[in-house]
């Protein structure tokens, strides 16, 4: 499963219909019905009761729905986490040595490192 997965089951049970979450998700609702069916299949069990046109969450998809909120929030949060730092200012780069990574600013300039000698591996 990825987040565009749990999008799409969240908006069918927004839309209450099949018809009207695609057209919100802008797919075909074939493709979105063929969809549905391979995730029910994975589950081994449906997410929704079909009354008519209408979609209604079961247990099992009201769950499902809440837990794929709770990671579309996870994911958003960390999409604006990530643009956050490489927006910030303060630009990290790590070098690496056989014991610890440090930052940049504490590590010794190249002019502080005796280039007389081959370094230690």
């Amino acid at each position: 499963m990825n987040v565009k997965d749990y999008e799409y089951i969240v908006e069918i049970a927004r839309q209450k219909s099949l018809s009207e979450a695609a057209n919100r998700l802008c797919i075909t609702q074939s493709a979105l019905t063929k969809f549905l069916q391979r995730v029910e299949a994975q589950l081994g069990t449906p997410l929704f009761n079909r009354i008519g046109k209408r979609f209604v969450l079961t247990a099992i998809g009201q769950m499902y729905v809440n837990k794929g909120l709770e990671i579309m929030r996870l994911d958003q949060e960390m999409e604006d986490e990530l643009a956050k730092m490489r927006s910030s200012s303060i630009s990290w780069r790590w070098r690496m040595n056989w014991r610890k990574c440090v930052p940049t600013e504490q590590m010794p300039s190249d002019s502080d490192i005796p280039w007389d000698r081959p370094p230690l591996l």
